[in-house]
């Protein structure tokens, strides 16, 4: 997972998604979890990336693995890419 909000840099490319944060960015209630945390995620043929619903104007590039849409809110979706 790569964490992606106001306080994270995230970009994604042909090859790989790369975030950017400081500190641990897991919120206390799932650090039990023990997620790995890394920087960038490299891509392969048949990687799927989950993009936000809030994000739907990155949908329009075309890319070398599958897309999907983490449907959380459809007000979200409204506001953004009306």
């Amino acid at each position: 997972m790569a964490f992606y909000g106001n306080q994270v840099g995230i970009s994604i490319d042909d090859t790989a998604i790369s975030c950017t944060f400081t500190g641990n960015p897991s919120p206390s209630a799932y650090r039990d979890y023990r997620a790995i945390v890394v920087s960038r995620i490299p891509f392969k043929k048949d990687s799927l990336v989950l993009y936000p619903e809030s994000i739907l104007s990155w949908l329009n590039v075309q890319r070398p693995f599958h897309c999907g849409i983490w449907w959380v809110s459809i007000d979200n979706a409204i506001i953004k890419a009306p």
